[in-house]
Order: C-alpha cells, then sequence, then structure tokens
C-alpha cells in the first residue's frame, strides 16, 4: 500500500514538472512570435516610408522642373536631377553630387543660333553657389575665329549692371583652343561671377560659369566640387581648362583683356 502511495505521489510529481517546464517556454515562443511580428511591422513601414519618400522626390522634381522650364519654355527640354542620379547625354554625363541639384537643358529649336544646344546647371542650396557649362553657345554679332571675341564677351557680360572687376580680364591661348577668362562682382544682386569661354580650334564653344554670394568659395573651388563626378571628357577638360590646371602639361600665353 505504501509502495502504491509512493509511485502515485512519484507520477503526480513528474507530472508538476513536466508542466512546468511547457509553461517555461511559452513565453519564448510568444516573444519569438511577437519579435517576427515586429520585424515584419518594421519591414512593411520601411516599405512606406521609402514609397513616400519617392512621391516627395518626384513631386518635387516636377515643381523644379516647371520652375526652371518657364525661362525659354518653348526652346528647351528641361529634366531635373538630384544626388547620386546620373545625368545622361551625348557630352555631358555626370552623376549628380550630393547636396547639388542638377538642371539638364537639351535645345529644341535648332534655329535659335544664340542659345546653348545643350547645358547643365548645379545647384548648391546649402552653400549658396551654382556652376554651368553650356555648349555651343554663341552670339551672331561675335567672331569667335579672332582673338577680339574675348574683349566683345567682357562687354556684353558686364554692360547690363554695375560691376565691380575682381580679377582684370585675360585670354589664353594655347595650340588647341583660347579661353577668355572673367571674373567679377555684380553689385546689384551681389553675386561674384566667373565665366570662362572656351573656342576650339574645329570652332565649337563651352561656356562655363560659378556664382556664389559667398566670396569665400572661389570658382575654382566650385568647379572642382559640383562636377567632380564628371563622366565625359569634354566637362573633366572644360574645368580642368577653367581652373587653369593644365599648366604643366600645355603650353599656354596669357594676354590681358
Amino acid at each position: 500500500m505504501k509502495s502504491s502511495k509512493l509511485l502515485i505521489v512519484s507520477l503526480t510529481l513528474l507530472s508538476s514538472v513536466s508542466l512546468i517546464g511547457c509553461t517555461k517556454e511559452q513565453p519564448s515562443d510568444n516573444a519569438a512570435a511577437q519579435k517576427a511580428s515586429d520585424g515584419l511591422s518594421l519591414y512593411e513601414k520601411a516599405k512606406v516610408a521609402r514609397a513616400v519618400r519617392k512621391m516627395e522626390k518626384e513631386e518635387k522634381r516636377k515643381i523644379l522642373s516647371e520652375k526652371y522650364s518657364q525661362a525659354n519654355t518653348a526652346h528647351f527640354d528641361v529634366k531635373v536631377f538630384f544626388e547620386d542620379e546620373m545625368i545622361e547625354s551625348n557630352d555631358m554625363n555626370l552623376w549628380v553630387q550630393p547636396e547639388f541639384i542638377g538642371i539638364h537643358r537639351n535645345l529644341v529649336e535648332e534655329d535659335e543660333k544664340e542659345l546653348p544646344r545643350e547645358s547643365i546647371t548645379l545647384l548648391n542650396d546649402t552653400r549658396k553657389y551654382s556652376a554651368v557649362i553650356e555648349f555651343d553657345k554663341k552670339y551672331d554679332d561675335i567672331d569667335y575665329s579672332s582673338d577680339e571675341y574675348c574683349r566683345k564677351l567682357v562687354t556684353k557680360s558686364t554692360s547690363h549692371s554695375n560691376i565691380n572687376m575682381v580679377v582684370p580680364p585675360s585670354l589664353l591661348k594655347g595650340e588647341k583652343s583660347r579661353i577668355c577668362r572673367l571674373s567679377y562682382q555684380d553689385l546689384a544682386s551681389n553675386k561674384y561671377i566667373n565665366e570662362f569661354t572656351e573656342v576650339y580650334e574645329n570652332g565649337s564653344v563651352i561656356y562655363t560659369m560659378t556664382t556664389t554670394s559667398n566670396p569665400r568659395f572661389t570658382g575654382r573651388e566650385i568647379l572642382k566640387t559640383a562636377f567632380s563626378r564628371a563622366v565625359s571628357k569634354e566637362i573633366k577638360d572644360a574645368v580642368r581648362h577653367a581652373t587653369t590646371e593644365f599648366f604643366d602639361t600645355e603650353k599656354y600665353q596669357s594676354i590681358d583683356i
């Protein structure tokens, strides 16, 4: 009889231990299930957040495209790009730098000879400066085959406003191109402007410009930063010549205007 009671007690104790073991595993299982649920929830939230950011970006792209299409709307096809996006074109391929907005213009009105065939403007709102490169922008009343083109360009650029000449304009003459250089402060807008117009021996013209309201940023710094991720050789050469980083490899003669 005693042995029967002992057996019953032992079985009861074993059952209790088994039940306790089961109840200890349940919280762990619930926690894992909850964690999986939370993970899925975070993933879904991330997807929604990405979709919202994409919509906001596209809306901003639309607004800026309309804004920068207002000038000469009928003449240019305008597209806006943001950082880490690739601007693809025949001559001006580059990646848009962080903190920059890129505006790419293609001329659709071929009869407009005084407008650039293609241009890229890179804007940095944080530092309040911009950099521009334009292809084949020529004025009908200027003979670009003559050195006098530089003097006439200087007159055109500085006649519209009260200006303070920061550096005397000059012409760099090389074997393959001539570069007209102009740096001034537009007192009306309080902008510091650098202009470089390069004429190649085949007659093509590349115009490079920087603007800033902060004289601490030089044209050289702006161009090197804005176009540091340029892919095309044309842009690289234009920036290298505008920043005069070629004197070690190319011979140019400087002429005061």
